[in-house]
């Protein structure tokens, strides 16, 4: 009969064989929680949208100002590079000999570059990060220390830019001046209360990762942890022990994440004035954390909308049309756009079986 379980051979009393009932076909879940992610994303670009006129913002398309949409295209790609460049010396800082071959800086290029491609694409903010630490692993001793290399990363830039915003934060509030006080002083308190955040965010990540090294590294692992955990996180605490013996490689790490967010800075000026938007450096030093910090939230399936109001709110303050901050918002996607591409092109020409690159380095740990 047609939907009946089927059945299959099996020990019965006495010896016998009998018969063993087993489901015809697993029963898929239904994707609640995404219905409800995509459903948030409709309403918010909905809300931006219908606070802006869509006739303005389509004839407010032919003003978009090209060389300043050009300069932040060359200034974000060698942003990647300049990413790239940071991932290498993570990679050394958490080897146990900083003098032993690491990946070649081309080949972490085109791993970044692939990782951009799916951050934009792929239906997860995280699916960049996860597409890098499974291609770096083979290069990284597995799994654990290609995953670590890719937080730390991430970490790092987080840092800088929690510390440059809340320095931005001062200044306005030091020197109202610099931007409409009168207008958006709730939109600067509910900035700052974001940035408080982060900052304890890493501030109790600190905390965790010295007591993780300490518990790790002393032997403190209970005793019913699974031998392949229990190993991931002894490559772990190792890598992070490593760091803080080669110190100097970890202030280089510190510096380049600083240089990186600061550019970042510049970069969005460049969109805005693509966009004929003009606000202060320091506004901007302001403005792009709180924008980044609102799209690490995981409200809408890469921060779909979110990040529209996000910058919607922020311009508003500042006396900006909805059309003008729906523009800016078109040239970053063009920015980003178009800078991946070549992530694209890698991710076609590779053919990398992702899956059994992932089962290789796990079976490859578990023997270790």
């Amino acid at each position: 009969m047609t939907g009946s379980p089927k059945t299959s051979e099996g020990p019965s009393e006495g010896g016998r064989p009998g018969r063993i009932m087993t489901p015809k076909s697993s029963v898929t879940r239904f994707p609640l929680f995404l219905v409800l992610r995509l459903a948030l994303a409709v309403a918010l670009m909905w809300f931006v949208v219908a606070r802006s006129s869509p006739g303005r913002v389509w004839n407010s398309i032919p003003q978009i100002r090209p060389l300043p949409l050009i300069e932040a295209l060359f200034l974000y790609a060698a942003l990647q590079l300049l990413s790239s460049y940071k991932w290498g010396l993570i990679l050394r800082s958490q080897s146990a000999d900083p003098s032993r071959p690491q990946p070649s800086f081309r080949r972490l290029v085109c791993y970044y570059y692939m990782a951009m491609f799916a951050n934009l694409f792929f239906p997860s903010s995280i699916g960049g990060d996860t597409l890098r630490t499974v291609m770096i692993s083979p290069y990284s001793d597995g799994i654990a220390r290609g995953a670590l290399s890719v937080f730390m990363e991430r970490v790092t830039g987080f840092i800088a830019l929690v510390t440059i915003g809340l320095g931005a934060a001062l200044l306005l509030g030091s020197y109202p001046q610099m931007w409409k006080a009168e207008s958006s002083g709730l939109t600067l308190q509910t900035g700052v209360l974001l940035l408080i955040v982060g900052a304890g965010a890493c501030m109790l990540f600190f905390g965790a990762t010295v007591l993780f090294r300490q518990m790790i590294l002393s032997d403190r692992i209970p005793r019913w942890t699974p031998s392949r955990l229990r190993l991931m996180l002894t490559n772990c605490a190792e890598c992070l022990d490593n760091t803080g013996r080669n110190w100097r490689l970890f202030l280089g790490i510190i510096a380049v994440s600083y240089l990186f967010q600061l550019s970042y800075v510049v970069l969005n000026r460049l969109m805005m004035e693509s966009a004929n938007i003009h606000l202060s450096y320091v506004y901007l030093g302001f403005f792009s954390p709180v924008m980044a910090i609102a799209s690490f939230l995981p409200l809408t399936p890469n921060a779909l909308g979110v990040r529209e109001v996000t910058v919607t709110l922020l311009l508003s303050a500042q006396g900006i049309a909805g059309h003008e901050a729906l523009l800016f918002c078109l040239a970053n996607y063009i920015v980003m756009t178009v800078v991946s591409l070549p992530g694209a092109f890698a991710l076609f020409l590779t053919h990398t079986n992702l899956r059994a690159l992932s089962r290789k380095n796990r079976e490859t740990e578990g023997s270790s």
